[in-house]
Protein backbone atom coordinates (compact mmCIF):
# COMPACT_ATOMS: atom_id res chain seq x y z
CA UNK A 1 0.00 0.00 0.00
CA UNK A 2 1.41 3.44 -1.11
CA UNK A 3 -0.93 5.82 0.08
CA UNK A 4 -2.05 6.13 3.68
CA UNK A 5 -5.85 6.27 4.43
CA UNK A 6 -6.24 9.76 5.27
CA UNK A 7 -10.21 10.89 6.87
CA UNK A 8 -11.18 13.83 5.17
CA UNK A 9 -13.38 15.66 7.00
CA UNK A 10 -14.71 18.34 9.66
CA UNK A 11 -16.43 15.85 12.37
CA UNK A 12 -15.09 14.10 15.09
CA UNK A 13 -16.75 10.59 16.74
CA UNK A 14 -19.16 11.73 19.15
CA UNK A 15 -22.10 9.79 21.37
CA UNK A 16 -21.23 6.19 20.99
CA UNK A 17 -19.34 6.26 18.48
CA UNK A 18 -15.55 6.19 19.76
CA UNK A 19 -16.61 3.54 21.66
CA UNK A 20 -17.93 1.53 18.95
CA UNK A 21 -14.33 2.27 17.09
CA UNK A 22 -12.39 1.29 19.75
CA UNK A 23 -14.28 -1.62 20.07
CA UNK A 24 -14.15 -2.91 16.70
CA UNK A 25 -10.65 -2.18 15.79
CA UNK A 26 -9.34 -3.88 19.15
CA UNK A 27 -11.75 -6.98 17.66
CA UNK A 28 -10.14 -7.01 14.42
CA UNK A 29 -6.46 -6.79 16.33
CA UNK A 30 -7.78 -9.62 18.28
CA UNK A 31 -8.35 -11.84 15.19
CA UNK A 32 -12.40 -11.80 15.69
CA UNK A 33 -13.35 -12.42 11.67
CA UNK A 34 -17.31 -11.47 12.95
CA UNK A 35 -18.48 -8.31 14.01
CA UNK A 36 -21.34 -6.34 13.83
CA UNK A 37 -21.90 -2.59 13.69
CA UNK A 38 -25.32 -1.91 14.62
CA UNK A 39 -27.03 1.27 14.32
CA UNK A 40 -30.88 3.74 13.11
CA UNK A 41 -30.55 5.15 10.22
CA UNK A 42 -28.25 8.66 9.87
CA UNK A 43 -26.52 7.48 13.37
CA UNK A 44 -23.34 7.95 11.53
CA UNK A 45 -22.29 3.64 10.81
CA UNK A 46 -20.43 4.95 7.46
CA UNK A 47 -18.41 7.61 8.98
CA UNK A 48 -17.89 5.15 12.24
CA UNK A 49 -16.64 2.58 9.47
CA UNK A 50 -14.46 5.27 7.87
CA UNK A 51 -12.79 5.89 10.95
CA UNK A 52 -11.96 2.14 11.78
CA UNK A 53 -10.48 2.18 7.93
CA UNK A 54 -8.10 5.00 8.76
CA UNK A 55 -7.16 3.64 12.01
CA UNK A 56 -6.32 0.11 10.55
CA UNK A 57 -4.47 1.86 7.69
CA UNK A 58 -6.17 -1.47 5.74
CA UNK A 59 -7.97 -1.88 2.31
CA UNK A 60 -11.35 -2.75 2.50
CA UNK A 61 -14.42 -4.63 1.42
CA UNK A 62 -17.22 -3.23 1.64
CA UNK A 63 -20.55 -4.87 0.67
CA UNK A 64 -24.34 -3.65 0.85
CA UNK A 65 -27.19 -5.56 0.39
CA UNK A 66 -28.87 -2.98 -2.50
CA UNK A 67 -28.01 -1.04 -5.20
CA UNK A 68 -28.94 2.48 -3.83
CA UNK A 69 -27.15 1.89 -0.51
CA UNK A 70 -24.21 0.57 -2.38
CA UNK A 71 -23.97 3.88 -4.58
CA UNK A 72 -24.22 6.31 -1.21
CA UNK A 73 -21.43 4.71 0.35
CA UNK A 74 -19.51 4.93 -2.73
CA UNK A 75 -19.92 8.37 -2.54
CA UNK A 76 -19.77 8.63 1.13
CA UNK A 77 -16.13 7.02 1.40
CA UNK A 78 -14.88 8.74 -1.69
CA UNK A 79 -15.28 11.87 0.19
CA UNK A 80 -13.80 10.75 2.87
CA UNK A 81 -10.79 9.62 1.47
CA UNK A 82 -10.11 11.69 -1.50
CA UNK A 83 -6.58 10.73 -2.12
CA UNK A 84 -7.14 7.04 -2.03
CA UNK A 85 -8.85 4.74 -4.49
CA UNK A 86 -12.22 3.74 -3.79
CA UNK A 87 -14.44 1.10 -6.33
CA UNK A 88 -17.94 0.52 -7.06
CA UNK A 89 -19.10 -2.59 -8.30
CA UNK A 90 -22.65 -3.53 -8.55
CA UNK A 91 -24.02 -6.91 -9.88
CA UNK A 92 -26.70 -6.43 -13.70
CA UNK A 93 -28.56 -9.20 -11.97
CA UNK A 94 -31.61 -8.00 -10.36
CA UNK A 95 -31.78 -11.12 -8.81
CA UNK A 96 -29.88 -14.72 -8.86
CA UNK A 97 -30.29 -17.71 -7.23
CA UNK A 98 -27.53 -20.26 -7.21
CA UNK A 99 -27.56 -23.92 -8.23
CA UNK A 100 -28.48 -25.56 -4.56
CA UNK A 101 -29.23 -28.81 -3.38
CA UNK A 102 -31.46 -29.77 -0.30
CA UNK A 103 -30.28 -33.41 0.79
CA UNK A 104 -33.32 -33.79 3.86
CA UNK A 105 -35.49 -33.50 1.03
CA UNK A 106 -34.13 -34.37 -2.16
CA UNK A 107 -34.65 -31.15 -3.58
CA UNK A 108 -32.37 -29.43 -6.33
CA UNK A 109 -32.72 -26.21 -7.31
CA UNK A 110 -31.55 -24.69 -10.63
CA UNK A 111 -29.23 -21.73 -11.23
CA UNK A 112 -31.92 -18.58 -12.19
CA UNK A 113 -30.96 -14.91 -12.76
CA UNK A 114 -32.89 -11.98 -13.94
Amino acid sequence: MSQKFRLETNYQPTGDQPTAIAQLVKGLENGEHEQTLLGVTGSGKTFTMANIIQNRQTPTLVLAHNKTLAAQLYSEFKAFFPDNEVHYFVSYFDYYQPEAYISSSDTYIEKDSK
